[in-house]
């Protein structure tokens, strides 16, 4: 579901599906943050920066099944991706596969990093440069 803000689309915060950029903050913050799994594909995700914890899982693998994240199919997941949509479809998906604890970050890494504004919150944002060994791995921030 879609809301129309300002001549925009914007999707609908679900708090059954979706994780607010500042809830995983505190979370971080507090010491006990969810394990990431950063979805990229075989071309190579945007360069610039992630969260600190970030596993990245290859949509291509997941699409082909489960087997990258049985390990963690008890665990709490949060999937991200830049913009967040790829990160609400899977965990859609994956939920319908058995995985009941998946969340998506809520417009992905981009409201995430515009949400936590360092003269706000401080420095410390959990934030890392993406690995240099990654595809596409340029940085643009």
């Amino acid at each position: 579901m879609t809301r129309k803000t300002g001549g925009l689309e914007v999707p609908a915060f679900d708090p059954d599906l979706h994780r607010a950029p500042t809830e995983v903050f505190r979370r971080f913050a507090a010491g006990a943050p969810p394990r990431v799994i950063e979805l990229v594909s075989r071309t190579g995700e945007p360069a610039g920066t992630t969260l600190v914890s970030a596993q990245p899982v290859s949509t291509e693998e997941l699409a082909a099944g489960d087997a990258p994240l049985i390990p963690w199919q008890s665990d709490e997941l949060l999937l991200i991706d830049e913009s967040g949509e790829d990160a609400e479809a899977w965990a859609r998906r994956l939920r319908a596969r058995g995985f009941q604890q998946v969340y998506a970050l809520y417009g992905g890494l981009g409201l995430y990093r515009f949400a936590l504004d360092p003269a706000v919150v401080g420095e410390e944002r959990y934030l890392r440069p993406r690995r240099p060994d990654r595809p596409g791995a340029a940085n643009r921030d």
